[in-house]
């Protein structure tokens, strides 16, 4: 839709300043996302803001009309960005909740337990329920995400990853991690060595988490693995292992 600049006038030019509102208001609160890149229109915008600045006028009707007409173009560009940026924030914080591959899925559990295991760090002793609750999710979730690596995982990437001493230091990991996790299911965060034990359970997880994520994932990217398809296969594993609600 081409707009022509008006002459100053000393009548108000009404059709021109509707047309504009119009345009205006499309280009701000209209169509989607997508639709806002027209090339010629953020240009149609600046030429009826210039043509509706030499428009003369008594309409108090009209003024009004022409001055919130100017201020919607004006903003225009501002509130399209805003809206892009809010946009492109979502998407992002989508993609992060969503892992679509095995090592970002892996990754993900790695950040849920260390906050588990930082929040039973700031609990008292005299918060032994809260506790017994953070401790138990931590074993939990840490046996569900040592079968999906032992029965899933390790096996797809250890031939890739061409370092079997590395697999198997890792499988040793987890090995022990378990004695430790059966040990804090059977106990309460009053019995001798409870914290102790959850505490050493924390530095041997943060051990091998640094080492999967700083040598075995960089290798296991390398080594051609589709990650995507082995990242479903983990998935559909994990929902066999995942307690009933």
């Amino acid at each position: 839709m081409a707009i022509t600049t008006a002459q100053p006038t000393d009548e108000p030019d009404v059709e021109l300043a509707e047309v504009v509102l119009s345009l205006a208001d499309t280009f701000v609160l209209g169509p989607p996302v997508a639709d806002f890149q027209q090339p010629t229109l953020a240009e149609q915008c600046r030429g009826a803001s210039v043509a509706i600045g030499g428009c003369k006028g008594t309409s108090q009707q009209t003024v009004r009309t022409l001055a919130r007409t100017r201020r919607s173009l004006s903003n225009a560009h501002t509130k399209v960005s805003t809206k892009l940026i809010i946009v492109t924030h979502q998407l992002g914080d989508h993609m992060k909740a969503q892992p679509n591959d095995a090592i970002a899925m892996l990754e993900a559990d790695h950040a849920k337990v260390k906050s588990l295991f930082e929040q039973f760090e700031g609990l008292s002793d005299r918060s032994k329920a809260s506790k017994k609750k953070i401790a138990d999710q931590i074993c939990s979730e840490l046996t569900i995400h040592a079968e999906v690596e032992e029965q899933v995982f390790y096996p797809a990437v250890r031939g890739p990853v061409r370092d079997d001493d590395l697999m198997d230091e890792a499988v040793v990991e987890h090995a022990s991690a378990k004695e430790l996790i059966a040990q804090i299911i059977e106990m309460d965060p009053g019995d001798d060595l409870y914290d102790a034990k959850v505490k050493v359970l924390s530095e041997q997880i943060e051990h091998h988490v640094g080492e999967e994520e700083g040598e075995m994932f960089p290798k296991v990217r390398k080594g051609g693995v589709d990650l995507i398809a082995l990242a479903e296969e983990m998935k559909a594993f994990k929902e066999t292992l995942a307690p009933a609600a």
